[in-house]
């Protein structure tokens, strides 16, 4: 018995939600069946005496925000895009502007030299001290520098003062 008031419930339901009037609405036993009272599947779904229908429920899980939180991810995924490119090209501005003779330098292709000579877009690396192994590259092809001249220079001349004494 209680499968027939599912049934009817659930059908009256569809048809609420089609638009289609439920006055005409089958009736169905309701209470478990022992007391016998008839009452219209509009009562089982809720319209009863008051004739308002229930707020039906939204089938959209954000409650109609989902498009607005997307919009704002989008929007915030772009922004911390653009400052990340902002930061790594000031970062490479400075390591250019920073860069001077006798500095040992990392390529991006994973050659270690020190820098010999300096022109306006590239710079000439000595890459063996042996052979004097030196090679132009592009100034945006250095990576890192790994230890400015004036370290060197100054350990140089630690030692030469630690040699004189």
């Amino acid at each position: 018995m209680s499968v027939d008031v599912f049934a009817s419930v659930t059908a009256a339901l569809v048809m609420q939600d089609e638009g289609a009037a439920s006055a005409a609405a089958p009736t169905a036993v309701l209470g478990g069946g022992t007391e016998g009272t008839a009452a219209t599947v509009a009562d089982a779904a809720g319209e009863g005496l008051g004739g308002a229908a229930p707020a039906a429920r939204s089938a959209d899980p954000f409650g109609g925000l989902f498009i607005p939180l997307l919009l704002g991810m989008f929007l915030l995924m772009i922004v911390m895009t653009v400052m990340q490119g902002r930061k790594e090209k000031k970062r490479k501005a400075e390591l250019m502007s920073g860069m001077g003779r006798r500095d040992e330098v990392r390529t991006l292709g994973g050659m270690i030299g020190t820098i010999v000579e300096i022109k306006d877009d590239r710079v000439r690396l000595q890459i063996d001290e042996s052979t004097k192994t030196r090679v132009w590259i592009s100034k945006s092809a250095v990576e890192s520098i790994l230890r400015k001249g004036n370290e060197k220079a100054e350990a140089s001349d630690d030692v030469l003062a630690s040699d004189a004494a």
